[in-house]
């Protein structure tokens, strides 16, 4: 079985890119001038998928693929750092981030949580401009064990704030 991974170490420089992991001793450079597969596109509805067969990797259709059509696979990233790598496939099925298929089920569960943390720390925040606008003194709420990530403007509501 195939994978991809995130090469951390070259995140944006020139040389951002992804590594194709061959087997446990080889790795291939995904972004290389000789490596026509660096063209090929992510998509959550691929049309072909990678196989290596007797040490060479194959990029094999896995439906007909109509001449002029873009050939896509997933890359299958690992949910290790999901969050910097959205998808813009735009496909009826996307995920909204690169990541394989069989950690979409996880991925919704941490968007889910995510989301609730936000709308949590945005009833909060609301309720707390409310009571200062009130001039009364605002009530602590309880809050679960789980930390909010901040910037110099408070809780981490937008995660485009430049403060972060």
């Amino acid at each position: 079985h195939y994978r991809w991974r995130f090469c951390g170490l070259c995140a944006g420089s020139a040389l951002d890119g992804s590594i194709f992991i061959l087997n446990k001793k080889f790795d291939i450079d995904g972004n290389v001038l000789w490596n026509d597969c660096r063209l090929i596109n992510h998509t959550c509805e691929p049309n072909c998928e990678a196989q290596i067969i007797r040490g060479v990797i194959w990029l094999v259709a896995t439906r007909d693929i109509p001449e002029g059509s873009e050939i896509g696979f997933n890359y299958g990233f690992d949910l290790e750092t999901w969050d910097d790598h959205p998808c813009r496939c735009r496909t009826k099925s996307c995920c909204g981030y690169i990541v394989g298929k069989e950690y979409w089920p996880k991925l919704r569960r941490l968007i889910k949580k995510r989301q609730e943390a936000i709308d949590e720390a945005n009833a909060e925040a609301e309720a707390s401009a409310t009571v200062a606008a009130a001039g009364k003194k605002p009530k602590q709420a309880k809050r679960k064990n789980e930390a909010l990530p901040f910037c110099r403007k408070g809780p981490l509501l937008d995660r485009n704030c430049s403060q972060a």
